[in-house]
């Protein structure tokens, strides 16, 4: 027959067992979401509608991905994303398990020169707050700026003259039909001597 004490005893291991078991299940998930995100600059000089890359290795059984966290509007930056694979890596066959060789292809293209700033960011697609790793892009478009196909803006002060100029003639087209600006008759018109003096 056991005691008060021995059942008190095993209850305690077990609960220390417990706290143990939970400690390791989250230490992982905790170094993880403490450890600073890793930065890396990648500078790119492209010429005016040249394409501009960035590959990135990305895991894709961590659950984690590449997003655009900014960039210019797309009107100005185009930016495409397609995969590929690093030919360095060998994960054996069949694959290791956490091993990957999978890369992600960042392309930019355009037509407008300037400076251009992209940020990229690694993590889980579900919480953009926690990211792993940074990619900065300062892309540099070089080249003579090409010929815009869009009308140009009509200006305001255009549009205020144009306006002024529209009325006046509306004011003396109805001035006229009101008799306003008629020639003065004959019969109102002095008469003058055809005699020299």
């Amino acid at each position: 027959m056991t005691t008060y004490l021995e059942i008190m005893n095993r209850s305690w291991i077990a609960r220390l067992f417990s706290i143990m078991f939970l400690i390791l299940l989250g230490a992982p998930f905790l170094a993880q979401s403490s450890a600073e995100p890793t930065t890396e600059i990648y500078d790119l000089n492209v010429g005016i509608d040249e394409i501009g890359q960035v590959r990135l290795h990305v895991n894709p059984s961590t659950g984690c991905s590449w997003w655009v966290e900014s960039a210019p509007p797309s009107s100005v930056v185009d930016i495409s994303v397609s995969s590929d694979i690093d030919p360095t890596i060998d994960c054996g066959n069949p694959p290791r398990p956490g091993c990957s060789n999978q890369i992600v292809v960042y392309s930019f293209k355009s037509s407008t020169p300037g400076d251009y700033t992209i940020e990229l960011r690694n993590g889980h697609a579900w919480a953009h707050s926690e990211y792993y790793a940074v990619a900065i892009v300062h892309l540099t478009v070089v080249g003579p700026p090409q010929p815009s196909d869009t009308v140009p803006e009509f200006r305001h002060e255009t549009f205020l003259v144009f306006s002024i100029i529209v009325i006046t003639f509306a004011v003396i087209y109805l001035k006229t039909r009101r008799g306003e600006f008629e020639k003065p008759s004959a019969v109102n018109m002095p008469r003058r001597s055809c005699e020299h003096r």
